[in-house]
This record gives C-alpha cells, structure tokens and sequence, in this order.
C-alpha cells in the first residue's frame, strides 16, 4: 500500500519542487540588475516598467516592441534618467499632488479614466507606478528646464530667416516641362516663343501637345527635388505662364507652373519655439555625454 502511495506522492513533491525553483529563477531574472548608475540600480523589472509607461504615454508604438535594439534603447533610456534624477532631487523642487499630475496627463492625451484604466491594464503597468513615472518626468524637466536657462537666445532676426528657409524648403510647386530637342537647324528665342504658347495653349485644354514640343508633367515637388538648372526659373514663375526658354546638354525647354503649395504659415514665436526645442534637444545631448562621464555606470 504505501509503495503505491509513495509512487503517487514523489512525482508530485518534486513537481513542486521544480516549480518553486523556476518560479524563484524567474523572478531573480526579473530582479536582477541590469545598470548601475552611482549608488542606485536598474534592474530588469524597471526596464520593463519605463517600456510600459512609454507604451501608455504614446513615447512608443507597439509597433517598435519587434526592433532588434529596443530592449538595449529602453535600458540606455533608463540610465539616462537615472542620471538626471541623481542631480535633479532638492529643497527648491515643488512636487504637485498625485492627482493634478494624473489629471493633467489624462487632459493631455485627450483620455478618460476608463481608456486610461484599460491602457494600463494591457501594459501590465499599475496607476501607482504610472504616477511614479510621471513624478519622475516632472523632475526631471525642471531640473532640464533651470541647465538650458540662459544658455539659449534666439533673436527675431534667428526667426525670421528660419520662417524663410522654412517656406522654401516646404512649398511644393506643379510643374510642366516643355521640351524641344536640339537639332541641326538653329531656333530662335521667338520661334520658340510661338511654338511653347501654342503647346501650352494645346495643353491647357486637353488637346494633344503637336511635335516638334513635348510636355513632360514634372509632378508636384519641392524646390530641391527639381534639377539645379529649374530652381531658380521656378522661384519666378508665374502661375498659367510659361517661363523663359531654358537651354540644356538634352535641348530647349519651358517651364509652366500649373501651381504652387505654400505651407501654414510660421509666427516669429512658432520659429522661436522650434529653434529652442532644436538647441535645448543639443543641450541636454551634450549635457548627458558629460554626465556619464563624471558618473559610474556599469551595464551589467
């Protein structure tokens, strides 16, 4: 009898045993350390936490969970922010309430409290931890925000240039390529005249463009996408009116904007708000280098 019974209870009590010892190697690799940035760590968990509140906050698409480097870019992530809460803790630093910071991200992101719920429910992630991040992120900007004060100035001037180049670089531009072939016989700038005014004539209403002229719809492009030898003609260039003939290595063209996309238009403020983003972005870039150079930092 008891050698049946022994039969029954041994497999049974060594299932639980090897599912006590897998249960306590996972967790250790779950809390295991994975940095070490000055006398604080980073263990696996914390990894995993920052991936989910960056899934939450919409920092991160499900979409990047599949790249080959996003583990190594969450932890890379993580020490950086560790770096700058080791310097960003201190008297001066007012924490808002729990709530108020809840609130404001919920406002923010547009969400309710079911969606939010729900978005934290799908990432394995708690409100409390959520709102520990939050508290974090808080930190850390006002500590970012008091580094980048006084080191960035951007002039009306700055602005306003950067509203022109802006301008260029994103107006798209509809145009028609007229184009005649070099040939033996010579052509004059006024037989070529006649011939492109025809062409276009022909074109503007749908009739078939007649030879010797070919028409070459270029497309709707910005100015750069366009051959060196067009751009400065199409800065000039009159809506319905054929350019000047342009000659080139493959024959005489014309060109004819059909018409022209300008971008919304950029306040002086709106240019000021990207120049400070850009440079406070290269700021604290080069703010982190040095950081983790004073710093000790092991990857373990």
């Amino acid at each position: 009898m008891w050698s049946s019974v022994l039969k029954y209870i041994i497999p049974k009590f060594f299932s639980i045993i090897l599912l006590n010892i897998l249960t306590q190697v996972f967790a250790a690799e779950v809390d295991a350390i994975a940095a070490i940035v000055g006398d604080k760590v980073i263990t696996n968990l914390d990894v995993a936490h920052l991936k989910s509140f960056m899934l939450v906050q919409g920092r991160l698409s499900s979409d990047n969970l599949s790249d080959p480097g996003i583990n190594d870019a969450m932890l890379n992530l993580g020490v950086e922010r560790r770096l700058m809460l080791n310097y960003a803790a201190g008297p001066t630093t007012e924490m808002p309430k729990d709530d108020k910071l809840l609130g404001y991200f919920l406002k923010h992101q547009n969400l309710d409290s079911a969606k939010f719920q729900a978005s934290l429910d799908a990432n394995d992630l708690s409100k409390e931890n959520f709102v520990s991040f939050l508290e974090e992120d808080f930190l850390i900007q006002q500590h970012q925000n008091s580094y980048l004060a006084g080191r960035i100035s951007i002039s009306d001037s700055r602005a306003k240039n950067y509203i022109s180049d802006y301008n260029q670089n994103n107006t798209k531009y509809h145009v028609v390529d007229f184009h005649v072939q070099k040939s033996g016989g010579g052509l004059t700038a006024a037989s070529f005249s006649d011939m492109i005014s025809s062409a276009v004539k022909n074109y503007s209403a749908g009739s078939e463009v007649i030879s010797p002229v070919m028409a070459n719809d270029l497309g709707v492009r910005v100015l750069g996408d366009f051959p060196e030898l067009y751009k400065n003609v199409i800065l000039n260039l009159k809506e319905s009116v054929a350019s000047y003939m342009v000659i080139a290595d493959n024959g005489y063209h014309a060109l004819l904007l059909q018409n022209k996309q300008v971008p919304a238009e950029l306040s002086v403020q709106d240019a000021k708000q990207i120049l400070y983003s850009q440079e406070a972005g290269d700021s604290i870039s080069s703010w982190l280098r040095d950081l983790k150079k004073s710093e000790y930092i092991k990857i373990t």
